[in-house]
């Protein structure tokens, strides 16, 4: 029976000591509220200039101060009466006793320093108000500045080493506290920051860099307090830089070659969005980048960013996330450039640009990267004349260099692959503009087309007896034909925006341009892929790996966005307009469907001719008669697609004639 009293004794000094911190603050938070302002201050004033004062009833007369301010109507007469206690924190900030109880009062007052400028200066609304009591957080600014250029130091050492403690995490939530503080005060002082912008951006993007590189090493994200502490820090940071960008612009120009380091605001750290904790950061740095393309002069930020853009891809890792990021940058920069400030750019753009198509690294993220280069020359070019786009192309041509069917190196289709990947991004952005480039290396697109077909359809007999050098010299060969899919994507492009203008480009110099370009792109239809070739796909990994070569290269099984013979061939045949022409692609189609030894071929051929049939309707009918002995061998194909293929075929044409053809097909 005792030890049932006991028991029960012991559990209501245990509820009791769990409810009543909570119901003592709820009394205190009730009495500062009856307090009038006057006597609510003088009270947390004589608290704070106590010599011994104890540091919770400090932290604890902050977060009061905190809360009680956020109520306060910022244009009311006690609102004045709060500016008055901003020395006493200022005070707080700087005794810094080297403890983390000590870190845990300037948290508090960096807190209530940051609520009481935001509360009484940015909530006002009036300028005139705005500046007549932002004089009272000068000496803050700076004092956080000092505390800044501490802290940072410490935190560098914490990111560098291994092994965080408690109180490194307290050194790193201080600096963010610090740097979230000083935010607010940029905002509220602006242009009176200007002595402090050297000592304030240093340290922070130090730090940032610092946390960035650590993020980047950790292998298990927001498990762990210094993870999250990290992030925050990242955070924090990179909003203290938003506030410098969207009010003081024009000063920044001096840190931006610091800022877009690799570690710096390009790092992957900042980009991702794996955890909760990521978000956030991703989002702000996306302000960041936006206020920094819109605010930041482009002559001044485009030289340094395309620096940066070379600076990335020099580092030990591959660097594509980096200058990518860069690149996006740059993008909006020129976007947002007019057009009598482009010229003295356009060679550090053009250089820059260049550097990324002379990149080659990881498969996918190259492959990302191009696709950002494409799109920050797109930018450029459309802010271009007609006449200035001609010799821009020209240079790029000249930096791909002749092509050499003997000299293939690693350089040589890189620089190929890179210049038909933006020959094709150009053609469907501007369509029948871009047709006179093209006329300009139609010799190349020849020669390209010329050596696939060579390579595809006639694949070399020859024997290598030593297996290494034998699938060396395959995946070379593989990689020399990796700018034939682009150059498809570039070809169909700019064959449906000649059909939209009515052909004339196509059928020009009496037709040997078509004939010169269907020749090859014809025997394409019957070539041997090999498996490893490298191929973009509209489709996921696993499933592209189920379609075979031949299928996506040529048949555009996964690709159609991407480039592919049959549908080159298509809109070649829209592009070509009247029967005379139509007569040696619709041979080159039939042979396809001819072909006895390989299924894949007579479903391109039939695929091929479905397609055109579709596409022109009854103009190509004048064909179908030379068509209707191969229909019908491929309606008994023991492939059923091919067989359901051309049964569709022989449909459209009934449709389109309006007669039936089983007697023709009997």
């Amino acid at each position: 029976q005792t030890n049932k009293s006991d028991q029960n004794t012991f559990a209501l000094l245990k509820e009791f000591w769990e409810t009543a911190p909570t119901v003592v603050g709820n009394c205190l938070d009730l009495i500062q509220r009856l307090l009038p302002v006057s006597h609510f201050l003088a009270a947390l004033t004589s608290l704070m200039h106590e010599e011994d004062g104890n540091e919770a009833l400090l932290v604890r007369s902050s977060q009061l101060l905190s809360g009680r301010v956020s109520e306060i109507d910022p244009n009311s007469a006690e609102a004045s009466l709060f500016l008055e206690i901003v020395p006493n924190l200022v005070d707080l900030i700087s005794e810094a006793a080297g403890s983390r109880r000590a870190a845990v009062v300037q948290q508090a007052a960096l807190l209530a320093i940051e609520k009481l400028a935001h509360s009484l200066c940015l909530k006002s609304g009036d300028e005139k108000m705005l500046k007549s009591r932002s004089s009272y957080f000068t000496l803050a600014m700076e004092r956080v500045t000092v505390l800044l250029n501490i802290q940072a130091k410490k935190v560098v050492e914490v990111m560098q080493k291994e092994g965080a403690t408690t109180s490194d995490i307290s050194e790193s939530q201080l600096l963010s506290t610090a740097a979230l503080c000083a935010s607010t005060l940029i905002s509220v002082l602006k242009t009176r920051c200007l002595p402090l912008l050297s000592k304030l951006l240093t340290p922070l993007i130090s730090s940032l860099s610092s946390a960035n590189s650590f993020l980047g090493k950790q292998e298990t994200q927001g498990k762990d307090h210094i993870y999250q502490s990290a992030k925050l820090l990242q955070l924090s940071i990179v909003r203290t830089l938003l506030s410098v960008v969207e009010n003081l612009s024009q000063f920044v120009v001096p840190f931006l070659d610091m800022l877009l380091l690799p570690a710096g605001l390009p790092s992957p750290s900042l980009r991702q969005s794996a955890s909760e904790d990521d978000v956030p950061v991703l989002r702000m740095t996306e302000r960041l980048d936006d206020a920094l393309a819109k605010r930041t002069p482009a002559r001044q930020l485009i030289p340094v960013a395309c620096k940066a853009v070379a600076q990335c891809l020099k580092g030990e890792g591959s660097g594509c996330e980096e200058a990518q990021a860069v690149l996006s940058l740059l993008k909006s920069s020129i976007q947002g450039i007019s057009k009598s400030e482009l010229s003295p750019v356009v060679g550090k753009i053009l250089n820059a640009v260049v550097t990324v198509f002379s990149f080659s690294g990881d498969e996918d993220k190259s492959a990302n990267l191009q696709l950002s280069a494409n799109e920050t020359l797109l930018a450029l070019v459309m802010k271009l004349s007609e006449a200035q786009l001609r010799p821009l192309y020209a240079r790029l041509r000249e930096w791909r260099g002749e092509f050499s069917e003997e000299n293939q190196t690693k350089t040589t289709y890189v620089r190929r692959h890179a210049f038909w990947s933006l020959s094709a991004a150009l053609s469907i952005e501007l369509r029948s503009i871009f047709l006179p480039c093209l006329s300009s290396v139609l010799d190349d697109i020849v020669s390209e087309l010329e050596f696939a077909a060579s390579k595809l359809c006639n694949p070399t007999s020859a024997k290598i007896r030593n297996a290494g050098r034998k699938r060396q010299k395959l995946e070379v060969e593989n990689e020399s034909l990796k700018p034939l899919q682009p150059l498809l994507l570039c070809l169909e492009s700019a064959f449906k925006a000649d059909a939209h203008e009515g052909g004339g480009w196509i059928r020009g110099n009496d037709g040997k341009r078509y004939n010169m370009i269907l020749e090859p792109l014809g025997k394409l239809l019957q070539a041997k892929i090999p498996h490893g070739i490298p191929l973009q796909t509209s489709v996921g990994t696993k499933e592209a790996s189920s379609i075979s070569s031949y299928e996506k290269l040529v048949q555009g099984t996964g690709t159609v966005d991407h480039g592919n013979v049959v549908g080159c061939l298509a809109a070649l045949a829209t592009a070509a307009g009247n029967e005379q022409f139509w007569k040696p692609l619709n041979h080159s189609l039939l042979d396809a469907c001819s072909n006895e030894e390989r299924a894949e071929v007579r479903k391109a051929g039939i695929s091929g001719l479905l397609s055109v049939i579709q596409t022109l309707g009854e103009e190509y009918m004048v064909l179908l008669p030379e068509c209707l002995p191969i229909l019908s061998e491929l309606l008994e194909d023991e492939d059923e697609e091919i067989a359901a293929l051309a049964k569709e075929c022989i449909t459209q044409g009934e449709e389109l004639l309006g007669e039936s053809l089983e007697d023709a097909i009997s």
